[in-house]
């Protein structure tokens, strides 16, 4: 006779107990349980299991030839692909018992507003330090010598009550130490599932310099002639009219920062960069996946993210970087650009003193219109060459590829030969600097440029526009019947 095993009851029982709990204590989560302690079930399932087979052994009674049963191999497998599911979602979803967070947002609940206000003299302070965990902060410089800040303070709750308990535990605070002044929301007092965010606007004075740190929430700063500082875990960042800016964001939609007066260093990773009109040095350590654009930045710039390097000494026009294209014009070098473990093609017009690059993969197409010319060292692994030449510039140019197409447009004095799978274009018009060119596998052209334009491809005039049709009749013709 085959002896019933009690897994089956327990496991039943173990259900019960689980939703009994959920009933009488509602703010213990079920499914927090079930995330951290389903692997229980299995340990206690085995113990079990061994402790039947044990038994039978003693009672000398015929032994199974499998210890566990092929549905309940099924099960197990069910119940560690169920577990492992709810740990993993529990990582990033609270489910605190009578409410539902996803991310730290709340699902279920209302929004209640609350208005904030503070004001404080601003004689002697140096820097304001601005603490907003979570929400959005406007600072605006002005003439003004005091601190005011206007807003209000967003909570989602389940009830009002709940709200204004909230509300009273995380009052806005303004408080000096020394030439310090600390605007801070006060949100890390409250303990509770609720949802906090504060909405600030605040005006202060233009001569002081500004740090702000958050870890949910967009910045922005207008109007000071000071350092300004942001650090925050997920922030949108605009900065406008400053001194100085340091940035470092562990994610970010977009930063932005234009017409500053001194340096800019920015670090961490986000989508898109944008820096215009920097007096200062530009430092930038960013893995980004959107767009990246430089535009006139006075001293120079050094940036590195997770496959590529850039080093220029001025940008007059605007460099643009994408995950797939660097796309550079009106800049002065030493420059050098380095790509690595990444498909990226270069396109590089209107740019002196000297050029290094070094690619992987990725197609190269210079452009060097400006006199004198620049001393050019440029090496792709795998991708074509274009390379345009001022029609009346000196240089010595060497440009080869060890295995493709080549193609010499520009003509005399420059001769082209095979070399191997590929072949050389090498000549030399004049008094000029050493260009060097290559490609591992790729097509190589060499061209003459009248300097005209700034695009290597030639773009093709519009087309004539075509003729509109004639109105349709005001009334169909009448047609007689046979």
């Amino acid at each position: 006779m085959k002896r019933a095993s009690l897994i089956a009851p327990l496991i039943v029982i173990a259900i019960g107990v689980l939703f009994l709990i959920n009933n009488l204590r509602p703010e213990l989560s079920v499914w927090r349980l079930i995330a951290g302690y389903w692997p229980w079930v299995l340990v206690g399932w085995g113990a079990i299991r061994t402790v039947e087979i044990l038994y039978s052994w003693q009672q000398g009674q015929v032994l199974p030839q499998r210890g566990v049963s092929g549905g309940e191999w099924a099960f197990i497998i069910f119940l560690s692909i169920f577990g492992m599911g709810t740990s993993a979602a529990g990582r990033i979803t609270n489910w605190p018992g009578d409410r539902f967070n996803i991310l730290g947002w709340n699902m279920v609940g209302e929004t209640y507003d609350f208005p904030l206000h503070g004001e404080q003299s601003a004689d002697g302070v140096k820097k304001i330090v601005l603490e907003n965990l979570r929400g959005n902060a406007r600072l605006v410089g002005g003439d003004g010598n005091a601190v005011k800040v206007d807003g209000r303070t967003i909570i989602r709750a389940l009830d009002r009550a709940t709200a204004e308990r909230a509300n009273a535990r995380i009052p806005l605070s303004l408080s000096r130490q020394g030439d310090v002044l600390y605007i801070r929301t006060s949100q890390e007092r409250w303990t509770g599932q609720e949802r906090l965010s504060a909405e600030l606007d605040i005006a202060l004075p233009r001569n002081v310099s500004v740090e702000c740190k958050g870890r949910y929430g967009d910045f922005d700063v207008t109007g000071i002639t000071g350092a300004v500082d942001v650090d925050s875990d997920n922030a949108g960042v605009r900065l406008n009219d400053i001194g100085s800016a340091r940035i470092e964001v562990r994610r970010s939609d977009t930063v932005r920062a234009a017409n500053v007066k001194g340096t800019v260093e920015v670090k961490g990773r986000g989508e898109d960069l944008d820096l215009e009109n920097i007096a200062g040095q530009v430092t930038v350590d960013f893995r980004y996946t959107g767009d990246l654009r430089f535009r006139q930045l006075a001293k120079p710039i050094r940036f590195r993210s997770d496959s590529s390097e850039m080093a220029m000494e001025r940008i007059n026009g605007e460099v643009r970087m994408t995950r797939g294209e660097i796309d550079a014009d009106d800049f002065t070098g030493p420059a050098k650009i380095v790509v690595r473990s990444r498909s990226r093609d270069l396109k590089l017009s209107n740019f002196s003193q000297s050029l290094e690059i070094d690619l992987d993969r990725g197609d190269i197409e210079l452009r060097p219109n400006r006199q004198p010319m620049a001393m050019i060292e440029a090496r792709t692994r795998s991708g074509a060459v274009t390379l345009a030449m001022p029609s009346k510039a000196g240089f010595q140019l060497s440009a080869t590829t060890k295995r493709g197409e080549y193609e010499n447009e520009f003509g005399a004095p420059l001769t082209s030969g095979p070399a191997d799978r590929g072949g050389i274009i090498q000549g030399t018009t004049g008094a000029g600097p050493k260009i060097n060119v290559s490609t591992d596998r790729g097509s190589l052209t060499v061209l003459r440029s009248t300097g005209e334009t700034s695009a290597i491809s030639p773009v093709s005039p519009p087309s004539a526009p075509v003729a509109p049709l004639p109105p349709l009749p005001k009334t169909l013709p009448k047609v007689e019947q046979q």
